[in-house]
């Protein structure tokens, strides 16, 4: 399965329903200018819902020079 879901909750869902199923899922995604992306093999990887990154302290300069909206 390959996630194109724009919120973390939803990739979350779709995450655990690969996992129950045993189903692989190409989970990717951004977020101002970082990009993720991650294979999950449910039982051999390490699942979406496993890692999450640090909190952010503030916004980068270049994301409020690029996507001022």
């Amino acid at each position: 399965m390959v996630n194109a879901v724009d919120n973390v909750k939803a990739r979350l869902y779709v995450d655990s329903k690969c996992v129950w199923y045993e189903k692989p899922l190409l989970e990717s995604g951004t977020l101002g200018t970082k990009a993720n992306s991650q294979m999950i093999v449910p039982h051999n990887t390490v699942c979406y819902g496993d890692s999450q990154d640090p909190p952010e302290d503030s916004i980068a300069m270049c994301t409020l020079r690029n996507f001022p909206n």
